[in-house]
């Protein structure tokens, strides 16, 4: 089956390359191809505000130890404060919201593709830079919208791993297919399913929506990138205070830390989050809407019972 590129991707020489349809779950996977460039541009876009620029000197250290020798320049998204060393500034002025924010940053960019993460995720190991220019690669010339390049898919990959393709496509009905996680976007495709008035989370569950049942959104079958979430909900996990500890990252003293309860709660999310990935990708959007539904209902008995 010869891939068509939607609206968000350039069309590219259906000799260049093939996507094939295997029975695994149902899935695409993409085949090898030759490694080449494909001539588009690339950039690495963190996505951050001045109200967590407490986070910035860790983010550089961290980025500087684990991946000195990243390939692409490298911006920091800000309102009006000056990005630490590593980073040129991407200043856009009043905060209005994260995605309105981030429209706003990704129309001053000319680059073809953008390698987007958020400014609380620091990476823990080094980083193999070509390996990640050939996903780049892979990318720029099947000309996908969207190339998530940290995969949590342990317990498919051995469905993979005889041919290990590069990547697999996410289709409809697979959770988070908009990620905020190191996730390489065509710069337009991206522009193109923001919503002004959306939060990150908001953005990658409803952008997941907005995102055509025939767009390129795929996910790497290795994880290109390993980090640790050192803020939720704007407290510092007690995983990241230990990580600042032991690297000698200047630790934020007016952010709070969470509770050993906060805590808890929050590795019980991450064990649903895993349990979910144990369902194939077309089933997990409904499968979580189920789990809501059925999670308010016990809530509000719950309430008039009290």
């Amino acid at each position: 089956m010869t891939f068509q590129p939607n609206h968000c991707t350039r069309a590219v020489p259906p000799s260049t390359y093939h996507i094939a349809r295997t029975s695994f779950q149902g899935d695409v996977i993409a085949s090898p191809i030759e490694t080449q460039s494909g001539g588009a541009r690339t950039c690495m876009l963190i996505a951050s505000c001045d109200a967590y620029s407490d986070l910035w000197p860790a983010l550089s250290m961290s980025m500087n130890r684990h991946w000195p020798d990243c390939p692409f320049p490298r911006f920091l998204l800000t309102n009006h404060k000056k990005a630490p060393a590593g980073f040129s500034t991407l200043a856009v002025g009043r905060d209005i919201s994260w995605s309105a924010n981030l429209m706003r940053a990704l129309n001053q960019l000319e680059e073809d593709y953008v390698l987007l993460s958020v400014d609380d995720l620091l990476l823990r190991k080094t980083v193999r830079t070509d390996a990640v220019l050939e996903a780049v690669r892979w990318a720029s010339v099947t000309g996908v919208t969207a190339l998530q390049m940290v995969s949590f898919e342990h317990i498919w990959s051995s469905a993979w791993s005889v041919r290990r393709p590069p990547a697999i496509w996410l289709p409809p009905g697979a959770t988070y297919r908009a990620s905020t996680v190191f996730t390489l976007w065509n710069r337009n495709g991206l522009l193109r399913i923001l919503n002004p008035a959306e939060n990150a989370w908001e953005f990658e569950y409803r952008g997941t929506e907005r995102l055509s049942a025939n767009s390129g959104s795929f996910l790497t079958t290795r994880s290109h990138f390993s980090y640790l979430n050192s803020v939720i909900k704007g407290k510092l996990t007690r995983s990241a205070v230990k990580l600042f500890n032991d690297n000698g990252y200047p630790l934020p003293t007016s952010r709070r830390v969470m509770t050993a309860r906060e805590q808890c709660w929050f590795l019980c999310l991450r064990f649903r989050a895993c349990a979910l990935r144990t369902v194939p990708f077309s089933y997990r959007t409904a499968l979580k809407r189920a789990i809501q539904r059925a999670a308010s209902s016990v809530k509000r008995i719950a309430t008039r019972s009290s």
